[in-house]
This record gives C-alpha cells, structure tokens and sequence, in this order.
C-alpha cells in the first residue's frame, strides 16, 4: 500500500510534503481559528473584565468546535484516500479516527454550540466556572 513506503522513506519537512490537498484544505481554518482564539484570549488577560473573558471563551469554544469537526473530517478523509485496503485491522488505521472521537467525546461540543449560540443571538455571557 501507498503508506508503507513511507517507512522507508527519511522524514523530511519540505513545503511538497506538507502541502497536501487534504492538509491544505484543513490546516488554514485551524490555524485561523486558533489565532483568533488565542488573540482574543490574550486581550482577555491584559484586560480582564467581564466582555473580555465572555469573547475569550467564546472564541476558545469557537476554535474546539471547529477542531472536533476537523479532526472527524480528517479521520474519515483517511479512509476515502486510502482506499477499502485502510480499513484493514493489520494497519491500525481506525485509531486516528477513534482517537478524535474519544476526545470529542469527553469534551462534547455541543454545549459549545448551544453558548456561542446563545452569546451572538441572546448577549448572554457564557459560564464563568470555566466549563466552556
């Protein structure tokens, strides 16, 4: 299979090698929603009041919920450019998408979903207890 030559392969970090199509297509949106995050974030920290922690948190559960979505997405991409062969038990392919599920999982997102929802539609401040 085309992943077995890999191993044989140094690893190298050139531009070709990371520029895949599937990376290409969902690194950018990580990137970017995980700066605004920590953007945001920062500015909550160096003026730490009540909108500022409210937009913190909330681009932090923007950025995890987008990052549950891409880490399935990216699980599921495996096996469509792999092939049926990936599915096999003998290359432990599964674990990736398992992996991104168990943490979905302990971390459900759709509370995410229903506070970012209701601070853009309602103006309220998502919990301050820090479970976001």
């Amino acid at each position: 299979m085309w992943w077995n030559n890999l191993k044989a392969r140094p690893a190298t970090t050139n531009a070709s090698t990371l520029a895949t199509p599937m990376i290409m297509s969902l690194e950018p949106r990580m990137l970017f929603d995980g700066a605004v995050a920590a953007t945001v974030a920062d500015a909550a920290q160096a003026d730490s009041h009540a909108e500022t922690v409210a937009a913190a948190s909330i681009a932090v559960a923007e950025a995890r919920a987008l990052s549950t979505e891409i880490s399935l997405a990216a699980g599921s991409t495996l096996f469509e450019l792999a092939g049926s062969q990936a599915t096999l038990a003998e290359h432990g392919l599964d674990r990736h998408w398992r992996n991104a599920r168990v943490h979905t999982l302990h971390d459900p997102v759709r509370w995410k979903y229903h506070a970012v929802g209701n601070y853009y539609l309602n103006d309220e401040k998502p919990p301050l207890r820090g479970t976001l």
